[in-house]
């Protein structure tokens, strides 16, 4: 399954790649806070969340991070769910796949 993203050159001309995102959530409730979000992350490149106070960034970062579940929806490691993965494999995918900085000033 190919997703829709936009040519940097020419932004209204639709690309469709074969190659699933490197992470994605789709539909995605945790808390309060989080309701619905939909978002995926290439392969390549840096990202970077940049939140207000209380806008779910530590939940958004903690799903990502495969370190909780969302209530709803879906968490996609190249595009496998991995909602239904035990503790011990989420943690083998985590430390072979995932990579970020908190900006705790404690960590």
């Amino acid at each position: 399954m190919g997703r829709n993203t936009r040519s940097a050159s020419s932004p209204d001309s639709p690309v469709i790649s074969s190659t699933p995102a490197a992470l994605e959530l789709r539909d995605v409730s945790h808390g309060a806070i989080l309701r619905g979000v939909s978002v995926s992350f290439a392969e390549d490149g840096l990202h970077v969340l940049r939140t207000g106070a209380d806008a779910g960034s530590e939940s958004l970062l903690r799903l990502l991070g495969l370190l909780e579940r969302p209530e709803h929806g879906e968490v996609l490691l190249r595009g496998r769910p991995t909602r239904a993965l035990d503790d011990a494999t989420r943690a083998e995918l985590r430390s072979r796949e995932c990579g970020y900085v908190f900006a705790a000033p404690f960590l």
